[in-house]
């Protein structure tokens, strides 16, 4: 029980001292950023759209995300859209696709622009209309928390703190 009342009255002593708070997610904040400017190589090995489109080396294992405009006997073409470019990939898969599909698709590069596809993923209709729940779910929060803690002045075009 002692352990648990420590805790309990650390954090709030941290979360009523704003300045502290704000210190400490600043330092989170610096040390996730220092991390990951030291490991960078580290996640190299699946690199954007935008590092293989520019002369990328062949071989090498690449991730795209694109949909998918034609469908083959041993694979389909994969659409990107990068950067105002417009890009035709050939993938060699057996997965089930059909056109219209959003895919992921993580392969190794073996020409200019055929792909020999490891893993493919096709994201579902019900993905994206599930993220678009969570979005407004959190849209609606900030929201009551912004009418709970503050209120607005029409006439002046003001926000005020509630008291």
């Amino acid at each position: 029980m002692g352990v648990k009342k420590t805790v309990f009255k650390t954090f709030k002593f941290i979360l009523k001292n704003r300045l502290l708070f704000f210190l400490i997610l600043l330092i989170l904040l610096g040390a996730l950023s220092y991390y990951y400017s030291e490991n960078y190589y580290l996640h190299e090995e699946d690199p954007s759209s935008e590092n293989f489109l520019l002369n990328y080396p062949d071989g090498h294992v690449v991730s795209l995300e694109g949909w998918v405009v034609d469908v083959y006997p041993g694979g389909f073409k994969l659409y990107i859209y990068h950067h105002g470019k417009d890009t035709i990939f050939d993938v060699r898969s057996n997965t089930n696709v059909s056109v219209g599909d959003n895919v992921f698709v993580k392969g190794n590069l073996d020409d200019e622009k055929i792909i020999t596809a490891k893993k493919v993923v096709l994201k579902q209709y019900w993905m994206y209309i599930f993220l678009l729940a969570r979005s407004a779910l959190a849209i609606l929060i900030v929201i009551i928390l912004l009418l709970r803690y503050w209120k607005f002045h029409l006439e002046n075009w003001e926000i005020v703190r509630r008291k």
